[in-house]
């Protein structure tokens, strides 16, 4: 008899689509929901790694958009200080340097977003780490950051850090 067989096979492939549409989006607000506490924390580069390569809802673009530009000042910065941890000082003073440049490129864009107080306060703590480190103002690492030669570049910042006596 096909009646049955016909009405067993479209129950179990309702059941497996019932399946698939709950997880993916039980899935997307799991996901969603573990990126917001960590931005919440301030910890915005965890939040962008939850959040990597998922297709957001409209309703959810702009956090996306606010967790991408804040992640990619943040990362710099916390780039910046496991290097100075392992002793790579030129390379720990590129980092702030590039996450100064970042948060400058992308300040308009932090005011469109909404973040503005978040994007501020990452610059102060780049400047801050700056400071302490390796005794560069803002102005400085901005000159340094605005060079268009590498090689100058990386002689402005080897000076700094060998000045301090941090390499030989």
């Amino acid at each position: 008899k096909k009646a049955p067989v016909i009405l067993i096979t479209v129950m179990g492939i309702s059941v497996l689509l019932f399946i698939l549409l709950s997880s993916n989006l039980l899935g997307y607000s799991v996901t969603i929901s573990e990126a917001k506490e960590a931005y919440e924390i301030q910890d915005y580069v965890t939040a962008y790694q939850k959040i990597a390569g998922l297709k957001t809802k409209e309703k959810d673009e702009e956090f996306h958009q606010q967790i991408m530009l804040l992640a990619r000042v943040q990362s710099e910065l916390l780039n910046g200080e496991s290097l100075y941890g392992l002793g790579k000082y030129t390379m720990s003073l590129d980092s702030y340097i590039c996450a100064l440049g970042r948060y400058d490129v992308n300040y308009e864009e932090a005011s469109v977003y909404d973040v503005q107080g978040e994007y501020d306060s990452l610059a102060e703590q780049i400047q801050t780490q700056m400071s302490e480190k390796f005794g560069v103002s803002a102005e400085t690492a901005r000159e340094i950051y605005a060079l268009d030669d590498r090689t100058e570049y990386t002689l402005r910042i080897y000076d700094i850090v060998k000045g301090l006596g941090l390499i030989e």
